[in-house]
């Protein structure tokens, strides 16, 4: 039966047998007495004892729990005697086995030669070559997979942090020897540098000198500039704020904003107007209240703000968040479906005569047009008050292989569901001919303030058969969206013209 300790070894807890534990402590302190640098000991002490305790607990595996006298001889073997350590002495000669012992080459981010992270000196280390060269392949690939590629490694590649970390690295032997070694160059490299930086370094406290008076006379003037500027822009903020309040909460959008309210009043729910109001007013006018807090405190050089006052107004502005949502959400769901409602028109008593087709052409004042939308076109009209939404047809001429030609008007609009949607399409816009020849096109449908606006739109298609001519006249020019034609002429190119069709498209009659 033998004695065992516990010992902690290279911040590693070992259960140790008492003879082992009395030669590694004698072991350790001959190292320690060969050491004269007191600078350097401390270090070469920390990482030999790290590579004994690597040793040791790959030696006992997952089966053994005791470190044994064995296991203490084995690991000597392989650090080396304590004499290795005064390898600076002549005539001596290393003869041992463990100079030459090695776990080979482990791949480690190299902090001593790092750009960012090491990366590329690390992988020059573990290949040998110049980490320049990892560098120029990282560089040349930066605008494909370089970057996620140096990341990568970022992440996978552990730092070398001790000396026994940095010999892997380099593939050399961790032994003492090579451990006092490594150490010894790196304090050596830190003391020549600092004895050949020291010319540099009286220098480079003169331009310090120099800069820190430059920085304390901007930080000045930019302290003056600044509270100069912050007084503006808390001037501006309040008429900002001011204003904001009196066109949402006092009613100033009645004389300022004419018409705000009936106009959003037709794509919502006009009970929830005021809801909305409040909603717009917590999230605009909150950070607002924010940066004129924030320039004050400055300027009254407060540094930490009001916890509550910052607490109350980020809750009322997630408060309005959280209702622009809500409204969004409850909003959109009556424009959730399309409906349609076509009716068709034949033209069987047209025969061989020419389609004429007009159209009264409205004007609208560029001060008076609020929103103009090409594609759906839909006008908003706003004479000295708002009147409504002006939705202007879409006309379209198609080849049909019927004999007899015919209009097919289809009447959309948007809804709750499928159903809502085609009742919703149900609305007057007449077409027929006024006479037997001439088709009379209805300017547009005015909806007007005061009822639901449903993103209505208007498609006349006229289905023109094989020989049958139609001329537009030039009132027509801004209702046509589609006539093919084999010109090659734009729709509005084609108003105040004879066109007769084609299985081709329409051909302009000269």
């Amino acid at each position: 039966m033998k004695k065992t300790v516990t010992i902690n070894l290279g911040g590693i807890v070992f259960h140790i047998d008492e003879d082992a534990c009395n030669k590694l402590e004698l072991y350790l302190k001959q190292i320690q007495s060969g050491i004269t640098d007191e600078s350097e000991r401390k270090e070469i002490m920390s990482d030999i004892e790290v590579r004994l305790a690597e040793i040791c607990r790959e030696r006992m595996g997952n089966t053994r729990q005791v470190v044994t006298i064995e296991d203490i001889h084995y690991a000597i073997s392989i650090m080396g005697t304590p004499e290795d350590i005064n390898n600076e002495q002549p005539g001596k000669e290393e003869t041992q086995q463990n100079t030459t012992f090695s776990r080979g080459k482990r791949l480690y981010r190299d902090p001593d030669h790092r750009v960012l992270g090491g990366v590329g000196s690390g992988i020059g280390a573990y290949f040998g070559i110049d980490p320049v060269i990892i560098r120029i392949l990282l560089v040349l690939t930066f605008f494909a997979f370089g970057p996620l590629l140096y990341i990568v490694l970022w992440i996978a590649m552990p730092e070398a942090k001790t000396t026994a970390q940095k010999l892997e690295m380099r593939g050399e032997a961790v032994n003492v020897e090579n451990i006092s070694k490594n150490i010894k160059d790196e304090y050596t490299k830190v003391k020549s540098s600092i004895s050949k930086n020291s010319t540099w370094d009286e220098i480079a406290n003169v331009f310090k000198q120099i800069f820190t008076v430059a920085f304390h006379i901007l930080g000045v003037i930019f302290k003056v500039a600044f509270s100069i500027l912050g007084v503006i822009i808390i001037i501006a903020g309040l008429f900002l704020l001011l204003g904001f309040t009196d066109v949402f909460v006092f009613g100033g959008w009645q004389t300022g904003l004419s018409g705000i309210t009936d106009f959003i009043s037709m794509f919502m729910n006009p009970d929830l107007i005021n809801l909305l109001i409040i909603g717009l007013f917590l999230i605009v006018g909150i950070p607002i209240v924010m940066i004129l807090l924030f320039i004050i405190r400055k300027l009254a050089g407060l540094n930490k703000p009001i916890k509550l006052v910052s607490s109350v107004l980020s809750i009322a502005w997630f408060a309005g968040i959280a209702i622009i949502i809500y409204l969004a959400i409850s909003q959109s769901r009556n424009y959730k479906s399309w409906g349609t409602s076509t009716e068709i028109t034949q033209l069987d008593s047209l025969g061989t005569k020419t389609l004429v087709l007009n159209g009264n052409q409205v004007k609208y004042p560029e001060d008076n047009v609020v929103c103009c939308d090409d594609h759906l076109r839909w006008i908003v009209r706003n004479d000295e008050d708002f009147r409504g939404i002006f939705v202007v047809p879409e006309i379209s001429v198609i080849y049909t292989e019927d004999s007899i030609s015919y209009i097919k008007t289809e009447k959309l609009a948007r809804g709750k569901n499928k159903t809502t949607a085609s009742k919703n399409a149900i609305f007057p816009y007449p077409v027929s001919l006024s006479t037997d020849s001439v088709l009379q096109i209805n300017p547009g449908l005015l909806i007007e303030k005061g009822n639901r606006f449903y993103f209505n739109r208007i498609k006349v298609k006229i289905f023109l058969s094989e020989g049958q001519s139609i001329y537009f006249s030039p009132e027509c020019s801004d209702y046509i969206t589609n006539a093919d034609n084999i010109e090659d002429l734009y729709e509005y190119e084609m108003a105040g013209k004879t066109w007769v069709m084609t299985k081709d498209g329409l051909k302009q009659i000269k």
